[in-house]
């Protein structure tokens, strides 16, 4: 890990892959991703969860963060690409979050089983009745990344590079990178159209309800 924090391991052997092995991780956690979109929090034998508990030792901010990429991840699903997310090996996957200079990583895989319960869902909750007006931020910030992801996944589909689509703006790479990246947590109106204009595309808006505090 960075900044000099401790390593952690996670064992993630009992996935049942073949291979016995450990995964050095920052920010450390596991989950299930289930093919309906369910997110699923890895326990140990001792029924313990470490994503959990590690998210719910964060400070508020730095969780609506993590849990805002996890809901994104939720909605993307087996189509979430860099930044967001990687492959590594063996069927695992790591989900990527970023706040100032704190990086989280959280391992994931695909599982085809049903599930009654998202644990994702049930952090959500707690942490609105600890803060209220937390589920609404993670929706607010979940929007962001998503947007952001959509955004590149356009530029890509036309095999543009940050720097050409830079270039047809008249500003640097950089700015690209941040908007790709959703490090801009207030990305306007006006930018969106512009990115848009630039690739050729038109931007259209669609109106939801507000997400309602549970």
């Amino acid at each position: 890990m960075t900044n000099g924090q401790e390593q952690t391991y996670v064992d993630i052997s009992s996935f049942s892959y073949k291979t016995h092995f450990r995964l050095t991780i920052q920010r450390y956690g596991c989950i299930y991703l289930f093919m309906k979109w369910q997110v699923i929090f890895y326990r140990n034998i001792s029924g313990q969860c470490p994503t959990e508990k590690f998210i719910n030792g964060l400070p508020y901010d730095d969780a609506e963060e993590i849990v805002a990429a996890i809901a994104a991840l939720r909605e993307l699903g087996n189509k979430a690409r860099r930044p967001l997310a990687d492959y590594l090996e063996d069927g695992i996957y790591e989900l990527r979050a970023r706040r100032l200079q704190r990086r989280f990583r959280v391992l994931y895989t695909f599982v085809g089983k049903e599930t009654i319960m998202d644990d994702l869902d049930r952090i959500i909750s707690k942490k609105e009745r600890e803060k209220p007006g937390f589920a609404a931020a993670v929706e607010r910030r979940k929007g962001e990344i998503l947007i952001a992801a959509r955004l590149r996944k356009a530029r890509e589909k036309l095999k543009l590079t940050q720097r050409e689509v830079a270039d047809r703006w008249s500003i640097s790479q950089q700015s690209i990178s941040k908007i790709e990246n959703a490090r801009d947590n207030h990305i306007s109106l006006h930018t969106l159209n512009e990115y848009a204009r630039v690739l050729g595309y038109e931007l259209h808006l669609v109106l939801k309800p507000q997400l309602r505090s549970q």
